[in-house]
């Protein structure tokens, strides 16, 4: 049995979220295999591959969502691992009690926090602008 870390889940949950379009197969085939690309452990990867070893994420295309996108991501969940100690943290702050709508926006706001492409901004879903943010909602339900 493997046991992972919250962090690889949390990791890995947001990007099948993010890939969920399309065919269920071809989607759990496509988030395994970018969970294979980052050696089965998306926490250790994000936080300490170099940019020699996250060039093996450079070819992953899974319809709009490519190696632009992935690297940024890449980046981001750095960011919100050194900054906000993890995804929970960056939707809930010091546990606060607010409306998942408000935490999924400030959530939208500290990843996209970074510089980067406009275009990436679509895999991000914005509820502040009448997105159902149904991804999102389903990997709130992990984290």
């Amino acid at each position: 049995m493997i046991l992972l870390k919250k962090e690889d889940i949390e990791i890995s949950a947001f990007l099948t979220a993010t890939l969920a379009w399309g065919q269920r197969p071809v989607i759990l085939k496509n988030a395994r295999q970018l969970m294979a690309r980052m050696d089965d452990a998306p926490y250790d990867f994000v936080i300490h591959s170099n940019k020699q070893e996250r060039l093996k994420v450079d070819i992953f295309v899974h319809r709009t969502f490519n190696r632009t996108d992935c690297q940024f991501f890449m980046s981001s969940f750095k960011y919100i691992y050194i900054h906000y100690g993890g995804q929970e943290d960056s939707f809930f702050p010091l546990n606060e009690q607010i409306p998942v709508k408000e935490a999924i926006i400030r959530f939208r706001q500290v990843f996209l926090a970074l510089p980067h492409p406009r275009r990436t901004e679509k895999h991000i879903s914005d509820p502040g602008r009448n997105s159902a943010s149904k991804r999102i909602n389903m990997l709130m339900r992990i984290i």
